[in-house]
């Protein structure tokens, strides 16, 4: 059985200890905070585990883009980097019927 004054719903312990009720969830999922789900479907997590996470350091906020620019080998500056790279194979863009030239040069409208 369980003690329900140790367990409470996801927008209750989210309330509690002033997280965003998503971010708590995600961390139930990632096995961070310890839950149990009912027969019903509902998501009880345990008030203690909540607050000791909430509590802990941890990352916050999205983590920084990866830099394009960067190669693997640095030593040279003759490398190509990723965008020049990258604009070679691109296929070149298909033109509009009022840009077409005709075989004589000539751009047809």
């Amino acid at each position: 059985m369980i003690d329900t004054s140790k367990y409470a719903t996801a927008s209750h312990v989210a309330g509690l200890i002033g997280e965003p009720r998503a971010t708590l969830i995600s961390a139930v999922d990632a096995g961070l905070v310890d839950a149990v789900r009912l027969k019903c479907g509902t998501l009880c997590i345990e008030i203690s585990s909540a607050r000791r996470w909430a509590k802990s350091d941890r990352k916050r906020g999205r983590p920084p883009k990866a830099d394009a620019d960067t190669t693997l080998d640095c030593s040279g500056a003759d490398q190509p980097n990723y965008r020049s790279v990258a604009a070679k194979l691109r296929k070149p863009k298909a033109k509009r019927a009022s840009q077409r030239r005709s075989p004589d040069g000539q751009i047809s409208r």
